[in-house]
């Protein structure tokens, strides 16, 4: 069967489930304090939705593609200046 371009976009159910295991790293690292998240794992997909998702909750999200680092996301709280940005 031929997918449509509609079905292309869609998530799939592992990366829905993926989206929900990851908020909860996240959600647990935001609140010791630590504003930086690990994000080479997940597909370009997943990581749209994250930043979709947190952005909405208030925060400032940058994710950053280093080779030499790794990609990570970057959060801050919106309305504070995020430090990449003084």
């Amino acid at each position: 069967m031929v997918i449509t371009p509609e079905k292309a976009k869609e998530m799939t159910a592992d990366e829905r489930n993926k989206i929900r295991v990851l908020e909860k790293s996240i959600d647990a690292a935001l609140r010791e304090g630590r504003l930086t998240f690990d994000s080479s794992l997940f597909s370009q997909r997943v990581r749209n939705e994250i930043v979709k998702m947190y952005e909405n909750a208030g925060w400032s999200v940058r994710h950053v593609s280093d080779q030499r680092d790794g990609d990570y996301f970057q959060f801050s709280e919106r309305g504070n200046q995020p430090y990449w940005d003084r």
